[in-house]
């Protein structure tokens, strides 16, 4: 059944295989791993018939990027990777990617959003506070932070789009 997300309908990896599984019953699906240096995984999945490549998928992955991957980062890429390669075979919901994949891309992105700023970050928005002559604890409280090395990644922008605009008002 498939799973709707964000209006669109996917399926999982497992519903793919399954619907395959039952409709091709003598292909076969192989993985390889690509490249697993440290934390960094990339595995390309193949499904042939009697030797002949029919469809492939490739799939990366980094361990820590999201739960499952600090402790299921070669497994989910796997995944992934048959799953997509399910999909170039026609195997798929009314959308390209599973919903696994989605949901994945989903919660990298939330942590993303969660990250703090990089120290290159922080000096420029310094910079641009000394420049300005910005009250720092004031400007840090706007984003409910105590200092600027709290400030999230996801309002970087927001927070260089609000010193400029005082810069600009200051000529």
């Amino acid at each position: 059944m498939p799973v709707s997300i964000h209006g669109k309908d996917y399926k999982t990896v497992a519903e793919r295989v399954a619907e395959f599984r039952q409709a091709c019953p003598n292909h076969t699906i192989d993985t390889e791993i690509l490249r697993w240096e440290n934390d960094d995984v990339v595995i390309k999945a193949m499904i042939s018939l009697e030797g002949n490549l029919l469809a492939s998928g490739m799939a990366h992955e980094v361990r820590g990027s999201t739960n499952i991957n600090r402790t299921s980062h070669v497994e989910n890429c796997e995944t992934s990777a048959i799953g997509r390669a399910l999909a170039a075979l026609g195997y798929g919901g009314t959308e390209y990617a599973s919903a696994d994949e989605v949901a994945n891309a989903i919660a990298q992105q939330k942590q993303q959003d969660n990250r703090t700023i990089s120290e290159t970050q922080a000096q420029t928005i310094n910079n641009l506070l000394q420049e300005t002559n910005s009250n720092v604890d004031r400007f840090c409280a706007m984003f409910k932070k105590e200092s600027v090395t709290e400030i999230l990644l996801k309002d970087y922008d927001r927070a260089i789009a609000a010193l400029n605009k005082k810069k600009e008002g200051m000529k």
